[in-house]
């Protein structure tokens, strides 16, 4: 076998190895989000700050092992990353019994401690800080070592990050659907870390094996082939563009997770299948890089491409609804058709989603095409585009994925991020060395400008009222949603009274007329629905249950002065059926959705103004943490 040959071989068999670590890293970062999901909470802040923890230390990973690579020869980098495949297989072996104890030692403290965001942030860190650091150090430590010359490093790099994001996608498939269900949280880490373990030795075997890597070309060497040319533009359009598709990825990520849930239901399997599908996405994207010798797809192009996909989302984002309520009708969700009727989900959110991400998935690749000049600086500048890009990613988690909910609902944020995509592409033409005089340029940047302006409203009503509890074909089910919410869906005489997005939820009150004397009560009901889902109606059966809820504890107390705990808010029939007793010194209302909060007061002409009462003490936060 001839030296080149060898190479290949050894460079497909790297990849093979890069597509596990991807699995891997996924039911990782599933199974810790869980984990620490129990200790932080389950409210938006908290998932938020885990995230925003796994990319920060994916950021310092990039950076660190960035400058790494140009002190080390090829095998010395291989064996680097084999040896840290073996920390993180080490890492998530141990982890059940390092979360054990450091739950036992440090405890929790409530949300609205001082230090809350700190202790959050730091417990975050303190328990998968580490292994994701490690994780960083794949796409520059592999890049420099692999890459034979500059016009041989991007397809290379494609490929590095198109196989470890495939990985990826079967890996959060995986934890979603079959691990964390039938083996739960620690036997899953448990039995997924000797993969980590068998990869990385496997790594510093091949590193060892001088012979398949061929000469071991250290700083300084340069093999034969183009060194590059000695100019670039400007660093800060790379740093900038970066950080814009981290930044719009993740935003992008959390919108479409809500929208998933308000259309089909909030859960677990919502969750794994848009996560999952951006990653599929993404690889596709890239691989279509990897295919080609010579790069040839422009990255101006690409970002309006990516822009476009958006535009695609913003259009059909209010039929998501209608579609869920076909597919749910067509297919069950219970027995053998489970899988199926979740397939079907994931191969619709694909269709949609295939513009947007594949072109996002091209987009760092590109980049890096773009910017790297000298063979010596290859894992470098991995590593500070990929900072760049996870720092954006990390602030996509906390801002466009949360904070930016205080001020724009689900269509603003995406609005958004369309424009930040599009301001993109001014900027690849400038790295590009295009002049942005171009006709094509500025007729398709003001095309996609008057689409979005052009784009009509999102009909709130439609957003509101999940369709998923029908599960049972009506008259106007196939006749197009036009028809299907005109007479099929809403009551007679059903409004929408408000409708709030907030960093956790998205909440409605509907409201529809009833005929009954006015003795009886209000002449309408109320109904309020979180995610899509009602949550209790005033005129429903359930209303009598949720007054008993807060009678029968209070029957079975004393005379005594008495402090009140309700876990959630809702209609407020429970907390008015306590406020009811004068022995109630204060009730203390436990509630994650600030939106929730917000609409109380439509509820309170039938709980006797119970959000009102002096007594009420609002807990905005995770109930769990208070109460532990």
């Amino acid at each position: 076998m001839t030296t080149g040959k060898r190479f290949d071989s050894t460079r497909i068999g790297v990849l093979s190895l890069v597509f596990v670590t991807g699995f891997t890293a996924l039911v990782y970062e599933v199974v810790w989000q869980r984990y620490l999901g129990n200790l932080l909470g389950s409210e938006a802040k908290a998932t938020s700050f885990i995230l925003a923890t796994f990319l920060g230390g994916l950021s310092l990973g990039y950076h660190v092992f960035g400058k790494t690579s140009r002190k080390l020869g090829r095998r010395s980098l291989v064996k680097l990353t084999g040896w840290l495949e073996v920390g993180i297989g080490l890492w998530a072996f141990f982890f059940p019994q390092l979360f054990q104890i450091f739950f036992t030692k440090v405890g929790v403290i409530p949300p609205e401690h001082p230090l809350s965001i700190l202790w959050e942030f730091s417990v975050a860190a303190m328990l998968i800080g580490l292994p994701t650091v490690f994780m960083g150090g794949t796409l520059p430590l592999l890049t420099q070592a692999l890459s034979l010359d500059l016009d041989d490093s991007s397809p290379l790099h494609a490929s590095i990050y198109a196989s470890n994001t495939g990985g990826a996608f079967f890996g959060c498939l995986a934890a979603g659907f079959v691990l964390v269900p039938l083996y739960g949280l620690p036997l899953t880490l448990m039995s997924i870390a000797p993969i980590n373990l068998l990869a990385g030795f496997s790594l510093i075997l091949i590193g060892a094996q001088g012979t398949v890597l061929g000469e071991d070309v250290g700083p300084g060497a340069q093999p034969p082939g183009r060194a590059g040319s000695a100019t670039r533009p400007p660093g800060v359009l790379f740093v900038a563009a970066s950080f814009l598709a981290g930044f719009v990825s993740l935003t992008l990520q959390a919108l479409v997770i809500r929208l998933l849930g308000i259309s089909a239901g909030s859960s677990e399997y919502a969750f794994s299948i848009i996560v999952s599908v951006f990653i599929l996405m993404l690889a596709l994207g890239a691989r279509k890089l990897a295919t080609q010798r010579v790069i040839t797809t422009r990255l101006w192009t690409n970002q309006l491409a990516a822009a476009a996909g958006l535009l695609l989302i913003l259009f059909t984002a209010p039929n998501w609804p209608y579609v869920s309520h076909v597919v749910r009708t067509l297919l069950s969700s219970q027995g053998p058709a489970f899988y199926l009727y979740h397939l079907v989900l994931l191969v619709l959110c694909g269709a949609v989603l295939f513009l947007a991400v594949a072109a996002m998935g091209r987009t760092m690749p590109l980049l890096f095409h773009t910017y790297r000049t000298g063979l010596d600086d290859l894992g470098q500048d991995v590593g500070m585009l990929y900072t760049c890009n996870t720092l954006g990613c990390l602030a996509g988690a906390l801002i466009g994925g949360y904070a930016a909910f205080y001020a724009f609902n689900l269509e603003g944020i995406l609005k958004i991020c369309a424009v930040l995509l599009l301001a993109t592409v001014p900027m690849a033409c400038l790295m590009e060395q295009r002049t942005l005089r171009s006709p094509k340029v500025l007729g398709s940047v003001s095309l996609a400008l008057v689409v979005m302006v052009a784009l009509p409203a999102w009909p709130d009503e439609k957003l509101a009222v999940g369709t998923f509890r029908h599960r049972e074909a009506t008259p106007f089910s196939y006749r197009g949603p036009k028809e299907f919410y005109r007479h099929g869906f809403f009551a007679e005489g059903w409004r929408l009274v408000t409708r709030v997005d907030d960093p956790n939820t998205s909440v409605a009150v509907g409201e529809v007329k009833l005929n009954q004397a006015p003795e009886k009560g209000p002449g309408f009901s109320r109904t309020l629905y979180v995610n899509g889902k009602s949550d209790g109606s005033t005129a429903g059966p359930d209303s009598a249950t949720m007054k008993l809820l807060g009678h029968l504890p209070m029957l079975f107390q004393g005379e005594e002065a008495q402090r009140v705990g309700v876990i959630g808010f809702g209609l407020g029939l429970t907390v008015g059926s306590v406020l009811l007793y004068p022995n109630v010194e204060s009730v203390h209302v436990f509630e994650i959705s600030p939106g929730v909060r917000q609409t109380a007061k439509y509820f309170d002409i039938v709980n006797g103004g119970a959000s009102q009462n002096k007594k009420l003490a609002w807990k905005m936060g995770d109930a769990y943490r208070y109460l532990v």
